[in-house]
């Protein structure tokens, strides 16, 4: 929701939920049911009619028979709903319209985040760059900021969380990866500009100027019923940068669920009112949009939702916050690592 109130654009469904699968699933299927009881009846009737009028023995075969087959058909329909299963929980789906993952959590799937593997200390000491190791620049955004403050729940308001996240991901790269020079978008409370639409496009130009190598765009989720849970990452579907925005998305989606969130996988959604110079519609959100015009792979990371008890844990504690910077600043890692 964080992004989507930002946007002033109402919010798409984050997720199918298996149970609204089954209930569109089962409006053929309830008119089946209906159609093999009112034939069974009528089967019945006719069955009672033919043996107290007529005495042939051959005619209530028969409709014994057809009877037999009904009863039969309407035992197969009920079995249509319990052999179905529910495909595509983290799999890419064409679909613009919905984020893949049915945004909830079972017991089997989550995993309390621990402290273990934390950041290092503050203090500890900044490496330098072995001679001839590859370099990487890093954009960091902190989403939101200034008068835009995100979503807000039981006290915590989005811009501080995304900053407090930021500054830690920024912690840890700096003493574990000496290679990398760390840029952020903003630093602490503030916005570039006050109208939004130009706050968004400067972050990105700001990454850009600096050489960054990637840009990251660190938000917190949340939902108006508080049920949905687990992380996804907004992606761009333009073509220069689709497939490095999906890759970069897999690799910290996957350190993510490691530490067990649930994976509601890679999302990318097309603009409604805006197309490029041939014709076809541009990314939605402005992040992906303008990294793509700028050649720069540009992503939005939504951790996890601060609203949902299964992933409030893993953000309300400062180990739980050293965690997931950890998980995000491999994740960005690897996929700098894998380039050729």
């Amino acid at each position: 929701m964080s992004i989507w109130s930002v946007t002033g654009t109402p919010a798409p469904t984050v997720g199918v939920r298996e149970e609204s699968i089954l209930e569109m699933h089962n409006i053929p299927l309830m008119l089946a049911v209906l159609a093999g009881v009112l034939a069974l009846v009528c089967g019945f009737v006719l069955l009672c009619f033919f043996m107290k009028k007529r005495k042939n023995k051959k005619s209530t075969l028969q409709i014994a028979f057809l009877t037999l087959l009904l009863l039969t058909s309407l035992v197969a329909c009920g079995q249509k709903e319990e052999s179905y299963v529910k495909t595509g929980e983290t799999e890419q789906q064409e679909d613009n319209s919905t984020i893949p993952g049915d945004g909830h959590a079972t017991e089997d799937d989550l995993q309390r985040p621990g402290s273990t593997d934390a950041l290092p200390s503050p203090a500890g000491p900044t490496l330098t760059p072995e001679q001839g190791e590859r370099t990487y620049v890093v954009a960091l955004d902190a989403g939101h900021g200034g008068g835009y403050p995100g979503a807000q729940f039981d006290g915590r308001v989005e811009k501080e969380e995304n900053w407090k996240l930021v500054q830690k991901v920024q912690s840890y790269l700096a003493q574990n990866y000496p290679n990398v020079t760390v840029v952020l978008t903003r630093e602490g409370d503030e916005v570039l500009s006050s109208d939004l639409a130009e706050d968004l496009r400067l972050r990105v130009e700001k990454a850009k100027n600096a050489g960054a190598d990637v840009l990251l765009s660190f938000h917190f989720n949340a939902s108006e019923d508080h049920s949905r849970s687990g992380s996804m990452v907004c992606v761009s579907k333009q073509e220069n940068v689709g497939e490095a925005s999906r890759r970069l998305a897999g690799f910290i989606l996957e350190q993510l669920s490691a530490l067990g969130l649930k994976n509601n996988g890679a999302y990318e959604r097309a603009s409604t009112d805006t197309v490029d110079e041939n014709g076809v519609p541009v990314d939605y959100y402005a992040i992906n949009r303008h990294g793509a015009s700028m050649d720069l792979v540009a992503v939005i990371v939504e951790s996890c939702y601060m609203d949902n008890e299964t992933d409030i844990p893993f953000m309300s504690t400062d180990s739980a916050l050293d965690a997931l910077a950890k998980a995000s600043a491999e994740g960005i890692m690897d996929y700098l690592e894998s380039l050729p």
